[in-house]
């Protein structure tokens, strides 16, 4: 979602092949929104530690105050399962949460792109 209204925001996942790429280009201004809950992966952390170690703000979306992610955060949003479910609802709550008010800085902008991803839609005929 964040891609859609704001330049340079990349969705780095587990698995993808040109990760190494995306980390190179790093800096110390970056911004990563980390999500991870027990059992914590590696990968997760290991991309949470490059940005700190480049110096840059980390929001981390967990499920505790001691998770390995937490503990290289800038800021820490706890979104805690309930005993017995492994569910991501509360952190996409609190994502979608985030995207909303980040689209609210530059609300103009944001309608504009948003209206020209609508108008490209339906010239490509994305929409019934």
């Amino acid at each position: 979602m964040l891609k859609g209204f704001i330049e340079d925001v990349e969705l780095l996942t587990n698995g993808t092949s040109d990760i190494s790429n995306k980390l190179s280009y790093v800096q110390d201004k970056d911004c990563l929104i980390s999500i991870s809950y027990a059992r914590y992966t590696k990968s997760t952390f290991d991309i949470t530690s490059y940005f700190h170690d480049k110096g840059c703000n980390i929001i981390a979306i967990t499920d505790s105050y001691t998770s390995p992610i937490a503990l290289k955060a800038s800021k820490v949003l706890l979104a805690k399962n309930t005993i017995g479910t492994y569910s991501f609802v509360s952190a996409m709550t609190i994502a979608n949460s985030l995207v909303t008010v980040l689209g609210k800085v530059n609300k103009e902008d944001t309608l504009k792109r948003l209206e020209k991803q609508d108008a490209i839609a339906l010239e490509s005929g994305i929409y019934l």
